[in-house]
């Protein structure tokens, strides 16, 4: 999902900032920047930053809507967010046209409730399969902007900015695990039901 959205950002010329509410995802969200503004030739601190990772989750969240510098005065290399010119622009959710949230289990509530109903900052939603359908009340309610939900959703992504990527390609094993579940669960209950009738 990260590729695909670095990738549909960087085609638009729009300045990324990224951050991360887990600090294991950070190395990820590192090697996505990297490897897809090098396909656009994009230059770091002109065209995106990384900001890293700060702890206190709902309290950032709600802190940003005042001054994103109250938490992250510096990048994640430790270099003043004023060092980059278009940072010197961005102090809050209204310098920030879009929040895209890639998230699993409560942070994406976190941020529609903290970030989009407090704030009013318009927000997309990339979710695991399992937590998708939780969020399509949301979608309902126009309280996020859009979804982009498990593998598929990814993959429809990598398709509408016309580059295939993992997701892409991890689709017919996910179709082909699925339809071996169905079988299996249709022989399960077979053999349940004729055990049932030799009793």
């Amino acid at each position: 999902m990260l590729i695909a959205i670095l990738r549909h950002c960087f085609k638009k010329n729009l300045k990324v900032i990224l951050t991360g509410q887990l600090a294991l995802g950070l190395p990820l969200g590192e090697i996505a920047l990297n490897q897809v503004s090098g396909e656009y030739n994009k230059v770091y601190g002109r065209d995106y930053v990384n900001i890293g990772y700060r702890p206190g989750s709902t309290a950032l969240m709600v802190g940003i809507g005042r001054e994103i510098r109250d938490f992250f005065k510096t990048d994640y290399r430790g270099v003043p967010l004023d060092s980059f010119e278009f940072m010197r622009r961005v102090h809050n959710y209204h310098d920030i046209a879009l929040l895209v949230t890639l998230a699993h289990g409560a942070v994406a509530d976190a941020w529609i409730q903290y970030a989009g109903a407090r704030f009013n900052q318009k927000i997309i939603v990339g979710c695991t399969g399992v937590n998708a359908p939780n969020m399509y009340q949301y979608l309902s309610a126009q309280q996020i902007t859009g979804l982009i939900g498990g593998l598929q959703g990814a993959s429809e992504y990598e398709t509408l900015v016309e580059k295939p990527g993992a997701a892409t390609l991890g689709m017919p094993a996910q179709s082909t695990a699925h339809a071996l579940l169905i079988i299996l669960l249709i022989i399960g209950n077979i053999g349940f039901i004729l055990s049932k009738k030799k009793i």
